[in-house]
């Protein structure tokens, strides 16, 4: 016995131990032993082998199962009683119930268990797990669980019990299991655990916080409960980047069998000590009665997406969403956007207002939508446009930068600055069976280049021996497409005419002015529209600047219909 009184050991038999003080020990029992004070008697039996340990009725008892004595490592039941227990367990797969006092309670080394399954049980208890996979239940009380060595379960939400305490609890060492419902609050601990919150509906709830979910290494799994049958679920994240904190609302339907009534958005999570990529990586699973669930980002966002692949809808907002190593496909939707893809083939697309879009390193496309945006294409072979149809060309003065890559820039409607960069790229300011009304400034920068343009664009070859096209439509409005750096001797230069002229014998000329170095291409030729030829009166398709007079004299166009 270890107490504050001098007694002697005793070795065998039954013994009557009398005026013990409230912190006394008991330690190494192998036979019956009973505790009398104040006329009230208390027993405790210890045996060799599975042991049953209650004790009733005193102020304070602590009760150790198999510290180091007989029965050394056997499976003890620790159960304790109103009073605030302390109970120890041994080396066994104990099985501990603290009762209703505010009892601290510390698990052994092997498997333990500790709870009440949902039982009331009062009192704010205090467990703490030891090296084994041990289960801790939280009872009804303000608990404290810590798992400890091991890969632990902890339970503070109670099956089909709103539990209105708010528990702590720590998963400690060990990839751990941990559930917690109404104003819990949790920390994982070292290794990759599985969370689950859970939820119901309605005034009263307190949110759960989570000090150290890591999005990209662990589960989150949300139990909504009650009595009402939600048919869909959507969730929402704000983050506040200054804090490091980011909320989970949810919302959705609820069909009580009249039709679906909306459930209004609650909060039912905070995340402590959270980035932009963490937030970004966020999987919320739903339990309970579900057949729908979506994801909804709180506007403006900043989120950095994960290195899967990634499918993201910005908000209304002005959004910063970056990729990762995924093949993405982001959308910033309606704001000032900024998009980054990041590694991997990314679908790129900027919305409507003012963006910034770079695509990464690998073979990306990118649209750039309605606003007034700036693309940088990367590394990888990039493509930048849209699909030309006159009810899809998208507006907006674009500045579109490409990369390392062979890349596919082409304009939409605004206009558009477009630069291929490194790379043998096909950069085109003429869209595709669209007449471009818009003055675009395109560039193919170094690499043998495909550089195409209509309508008042100025073409720049850049490094490299490069191809020019020119769209062109007889008639009022077009205004002459310059080219700044043609090389007639090692470049090759194309008119295309527009569909919906039927011309054909093209013929061209070239007026030089050997003092300014400009060359002013005209065109002309017979249109028919199955009456017999009309000749169709020369107009000016083209200037070339930079010019000299060998260069026109080796001048050669082809034509294309």
């Amino acid at each position: 016995m270890i107490g504050f009184l001098a007694l002697a050991t005793v070795v065998g038999g039954s013994v009557l131990i009398s005026s013990l003080q409230a912190d006394d020990d008991f330690e190494d029992f192998s036979e019956d032993t009973s505790q009398e004070d104040n006329g009230e008697s208390e027993q405790a039996a210890f045996g060799g082998g599975d042991g049953m340990m209650p004790l009733d009725g005193g102020p304070f008892d602590l009760r150790e199962a198999d510290p180091a004595g007989p029965g050394g490592g056997e499976a003890q039941l620790l159960t304790g009683n109103d009073s605030d227990d302390i109970l120890l367990s041994g080396s066994g797969d104990d099985t501990v119930s603290g009762g209703a006092g505010a009892d601290r309670i510390a698990m052994g080394s092997g498997n333990d268990y500790y709870g009440t399954q949902g039982t009331d049980e009062l009192g704010n208890d205090t467990v703490r797990g030891g090296e084994g996979n041990d289960v801790l239940v939280d009872t009804k009380g303000a608990d404290t669980l810590y798992g400890g060595l091991g890969h632990d379960t902890l339970v503070g939400a109670q099956s089909g019990v709103l539990d209105a305490e708010a528990d702590l609890l720590g998963g400690g060492y060990g990839h751990d299991v941990i559930f917690g419902d109404n104003g819990d609050t949790i920390n994982g601990g070292h290794g990759n655990d599985t969370f689950g919150i859970g939820f119901t509906f309605g005034e009263g709830y307190e949110p759960v916080t989570i000090s150290d979910f890591d999005a990209a290494t662990e589960a989150l799994t949300l139990a909504v409960s009650g009595d009402m049958i939600q048919d869909s679920l959507e969730w929402s994240v704000n983050f506040d980047a200054a804090t490091g904190i980011a909320t989970v609302d949810i919302w959705g339907n609820e069909d009580t069998g009249s039709g679906p009534v909306g459930v209004a958005p609650e909060t039912v999570l905070v995340l402590e000590n959270m980035t932009a990529d963490s937030v970004a990586a966020m999987n919320v699973l739903f339990a309970d009665s579900l057949t729908s669930v979506s994801a909804v980002p709180a506007a403006p966002a900043e989120i950095g997406l994960s290195d899967a692949a990634d499918n993201y809808v910005g908000t209304d907002g002005s959004d910063t969403i970056s990729g990762k190593g995924g093949n993405d496909t982001i959308d910033g939707s309606a704001g000032n956007d900024t998009l980054s893809g990041g590694q991997g083939n990314d679908s790129l697309s900027g919305g409507v207002d003012a963006d910034r879009v770079a695509g990464g390193d690998n073979n990306d496309t990118i649209s750039g939508g309605a606003g007034d945006d700036t693309i940088v294409a990367g590394e990888g072979d990039d493509f930048y446009g849209f699909d030309g149809s006159a009810t899809t060309a998208e507006s907006g003065n674009d500045i579109v930068r490409g990369g390392g890559g062979n890349d596919w820039l082409q304009d939409a409607e605004g206009a558009d600055t477009l630069y291929g960069g490194l790379g043998n790229d096909t950069v085109s300011g003429a869209d595709v069976d669209v007449l471009d009304t818009e003055a675009d400034i395109v560039s193919g920068g170094y690499g043998n280049d495909v550089v195409v343009g209509d309508n008042g664009d100025t073409l720049i070859g850049g490094e490299g021996e490069d191809s020019f096209g020119i769209g062109f439509d007889f008639g009022a409005g077009y205004e002459a497409v310059t080219i700044t750096d043609l090389d007639p001797a090692n470049e090759a230069l194309t008119i295309a005419i527009a569909s919906d002229a039927a011309v054909d014998n093209m013929n061209w000329s070239a007026g030089f002015d050997a003092a300014t170095g400009v060359a002013t291409i005209s065109i002309w030729g017979t249109e028919d529209h199955g009456a017999g030829p009309v000749a169709v009166a020369p107009e000016t398709a083209l200037i070339l600047e930079n010019m000299t007079a060998e260069g026109v004299a080796a001048l050669s166009i082809a034509f294309s219909y």
